[in-house]
């Protein structure tokens, strides 16, 4: 008898069997399709979840040579986020201090390891528009602020540099050629309770708003969050 001859018989004799039976049948000749669809099904799912949970970064800021506990860094990001940001369901921020940067003799003196790569980092994040925000020590601050990076602060704060973070005053800030550039940060109590700088001792600690930041109301938000 040939072969498909016995499994139309097969298949006449499972229909008139036991419900049991032809469940039995319909998987045995059936297990791979059914394997396939329930892997496709399943990646189809993963894919759709990580789509609907994902969380949008609304602020990326740089803390250039700082060392901070990932705990308490994760505390800190909490905070602001729930405080401040409308879903913190769906959106969050980026503190990264895991970027070093080591200019000069002085600063290996000082036990900074220099990363190249952290330069690159940082340029990648500039020109895409992902970074919004740089905290750093002076003389990093101006290597970046002499290739451009920073907004004036009259761009965030007015004309009037009106509403400054920490009652900080204008004669206070760092200028760039003339131009107000950046805050000092140096008293800001979250920096001081979570993160120690690692850069040249001594140095004033600034912080800076980046070109092209898609979140500039965020990080000024952050600026006062630094000294709440």
């Amino acid at each position: 008898m040939a072969v498909m001859d016995e499994f139309k018989e097969e298949r006449e004799a499972v229909k008139k069997g036991p419900l049991k039976k032809r469940l039995s049948w319909f998987f045995d000749y059936n297990k791979w399709k059914i394997l396939a669809i329930a892997l496709a099904a399943l990646v189809a799912g993963v894919f759709i979840y990580q789509q609907v949970t994902k969380r949008e970064t609304v602020l990326y800021a740089a803390l250039v040579n700082f060392a901070a506990d990932p705990a308490a860094e994760g505390d800190v990001q909490g905070t602001f986020e729930s405080a401040y940001l409308k879903n913190p369901k769906r959106e969050k921020i980026v503190l990264d201090s895991d970027i070093n940067i080591a200019l000069n003799v002085e600063s290996v003196r000082d036990g900074l390891v220099y990363r190249p790569e952290d330069e690159e980092k940082l340029a990648a994040l500039s020109l895409s528009g992902g970074l919004d925000m740089m905290i750093t020590g002076e003389d990093v601050f101006k290597k970046y602020a002499a290739q451009g990076y920073f907004v004036p602060l009259s761009e965030i704060y007015g004309d009037d540099l009106s509403g400054l973070p920490g009652g900080i005053s204008k004669e206070d800030l760092l200028k760039i050629d003339g131009t107000e550039a950046a805050i000092p940060v140096d008293s800001s109590p979250v920096l001081q309770k979570y993160y120690y700088y690692t850069g040249v001792s001594g140095q004033k600690l600034y912080m800076g708003f980046v070109y092209g930041s898609k979140h500039q109301e965020i990080a000024k938000e952050f600026a006062d969050f630094l000294f709440r």
